[in-house]
């Protein structure tokens, strides 16, 4: 005989064990590996207050430049590592437009960026920056998995 508990499950949930549906792993996605394909320094960091000054310090080969508002900084801006020539603008503000990248600058004054940076157009260039050095990833499915 059934107690008034087990009924009332029963009423409320009639899917039985057997009959319920599979649960997928909650990250069916596959996997990806990424490897260094090849390293760029950055020789120096710069703080200035606005793009057109930005856009000045960034002609000179191998600049990170943060623009420092009244509030702090807004935004940071560097070329692309791969070559393309493509200037980089990532938002640091809590204020300012998505996605925001988080960033420290250390003793040394050497940049790191996180979490890495995807580009979604152009070179698609994938990488990590830290200590001021670009390390460019070549992403490759799991073993087994064919794109």
């Amino acid at each position: 005989m059934k107690g008034i508990f087990t009924r009332l499950l029963d009423f409320f949930l009639p899917v039985r064990q057997e009959e319920a549906p599979r649960v997928l792993e909650q990250d069916a996605s596959p996997r990806r590996h990424s490897r260094v394909w090849k390293e760029v320094p950055y020789s120096s960091v710069h703080q200035v207050r606005n793009q057109a000054e930005s856009a000045a310090v960034l002609q000179s080969p191998g600049v990170i430049s943060i623009i420092v508002g009244e509030t702090g900084p807004k935004r940071i801006q560097f070329k692309c590592p791969c070559g393309c020539g493509e200037e980089i603008r990532l938002s640091v503000s809590p204020r300012g437009p998505r996605p925001i990248w988080r960033f420290h600058i250390d003793a040394e004054s050497k940049l790191s960026l996180y979490p890495s940076v995807w580009r979604a157009s152009g070179c698609r260039a994938h990488f990590i920056l830290r200590h001021s050095i670009a390390s460019l990833l070549l992403d490759e499915p799991e073993e087994g998995y064919s794109v």
